[in-house]
């Protein structure tokens, strides 16, 4: 038997050569815009139907309104109700599902080539002929104001709903989340969820990702044989964006007994600018974007304060946020949130060439593994339109990672994150947080965000 000594560094791997395949863009005669990329190694094809709104285009008193929409709109459709659609799909061995986030909501199928027609055919009626009744309409809003309570007592998503709205904004669209409140979803009427589906879904508010086993002439064929009739008119488009400013400010709420503290600290930015944008992929790579980040280094591995803490530089399509996340035990809640800041602190001085080099060759090597699934690819696609980036991002992205030097990275590290802006949202026992905060002007938050005075 071998074994592996661990106490040797592995040699480094040659540099991998990897080529994003191509794919085709077409627009049908509707106005829906389709992305195809052809993989045919096995028979199955990956679909991502992707309308242009999400939670984002909720109206202010109707928060919540698109993500309901998307539990309602396959409860039934065309000629079939909602247990006989279920039915249809597993008896084509099909996965369907639909996501809302922030900027768009999906349509998900992933079946298998000589299913396509019957596939797309069940897509065509749940986006073009929902029954969106009244019955499924208050069945579904029941579930979701029952979601609400359960997730009352999840620290981590009341960390992430709280710290959303405190960096953005609370009149932001960026600043609610999808679920939305209780308060806001008792106020949705089946007629708001009509009024919503006929301003934004409508095919020039569509694009079709196609990944897989399928030729563009079939695919078209499918495509207009379902979705011709289906035609494009005017829809509201989203309001112009302002990003908040935020000065450095310390939030919590209280969860009682909480033996954990959930930490999120940062601040929203700049919508993508694609100058800086693997500048920035450094910078976050370095500073918490993978397991041998400074922060990692830091929090877990030289103080054990927590398994795992991160930071993201997470882009929308009107703005982005830059922030870091960790749990950490009640007792070094203190000693953990001073230790980020620190980082923070340092970062602005730019990264070494080590840790330079080793960003690179992470990004590099891990390239290719983004896109073995024809899944994979459609998401990276996807990812592609909501940002709007360049046709040449995926061809160039290698390129651009290796060409990217340490003087230019250094040169925005200063203006990566700012500590001066940044909010952090601490969620956990309010006896040892405002202990170990006495010295900062602490505000207690509800759980809806509102401030305890």
């Amino acid at each position: 038997m071998t074994f592996i000594n661990r106490n040797l560094k592995p040699e480094a791997t040659p540099e991998l050569d990897y080529e994003f395949p191509s794919f085709q863009k077409f627009t049908l005669s509707n106005g829906i815009n389709v992305f195809l990329l052809q993989r045919n190694e096995l028979p199955i094809v990956r679909i991502i139907a992707q309308i242009d709104s999400g939670s984002a285009h909720d109206p202010l008193e109707k928060k919540g309104l698109a993500r309901l929409l998307s539990n309602c709109i396959d409860e039934g459709a065309g000629e079939f109700d909602a247990l006989q659609l279920e039915e249809e799909f597993d008896m084509l061995g099909t996965q369907f599902n639909i996501d809302c986030s922030d900027d768009i909501t999906s349509f998900n199928i992933l079946t298998l080539t000589e299913n396509i027609d019957r596939s797309i055919y069940l897509l065509s009626l749940i986006l073009l002929s929902p029954h969106l009744s009244e019955q499924n309409f208050e069945r579904e809003k029941r579930k979701v104001l029952t979601r609400l309570i359960q997730v009352k007592d999840n620290a981590e998503y009341i960390a992430n709903r709280n710290f959303y709205q405190k960096i953005f904004g609370e009149q932001s669209f960026y600043a609610h989340p999808s679920l939305g409140y209780d308060y806001t979803v008792k106020e949705i009427s089946n007629n708001d969820l009509l009024h919503f589906y006929k301003q934004y879904y409508l095919p020039n508010n569509l694009s079709m990702i196609i990944v897989g086993n399928i030729s563009k002439e079939q695919l078209v064929n499918n495509l207009e044989k379902y979705f011709v009739n289906w035609k494009s008119t005017s829809h509201i488009k989203q309001e112009n964006y302002s990003e908040a400013v935020t000065s450095q400010s310390y939030y919590f709420v209280n969860k009682k007994d909480a033996v954990q503290t959930e930490i999120r600290i940062g601040h929203s930015t700049r919508q993508l600018v694609y100058d800086n944008f693997f500048k920035k992929i450094f910078l976050n790579t370095a500073f918490g974007g993978y397991f041998a980040s400074r922060l990692n280094k830091n929090l877990r591995e030289r103080n054990g304060y927590t398994y795992g803490v991160s930071s993201s530089n997470l882009y929308l399509k009107y703005s982005s946020k830059i922030s870091i996340a960790a749990s950490v035990s009640s007792e070094v809640t203190r000693k953990a949130v001073d230790e980020i800041f620190y980082e923070i602190n340092k970062l602005k001085y730019g990264l070494n060439a080590e840790e330079f080099e080793s960003v690179k060759s992470y990004h590099i090597k891990k390239y290719p593994l983004d896109y073995e699934t024809i899944s994979s690819l459609a998401n990276r696609i996807s990812f592609k339109l909501q940002l709007n980036l360049p046709d040449d991002y995926f061809a160039s992205y290698i390129n651009k990672i290796k060409d990217t030097t340490l003087g230019e990275v250094n040169s925005i590290a200063d203006q990566f994150i700012d500590e001066t802006k940044c909010v952090a949202v601490l969620v956990g026992s309010k006896e040892i947080i405002t202990e170990q905060f006495a010295d900062k002007n602490l505000i207690e938050l509800n759980y809806n965000g509102a401030a305890l005075t």
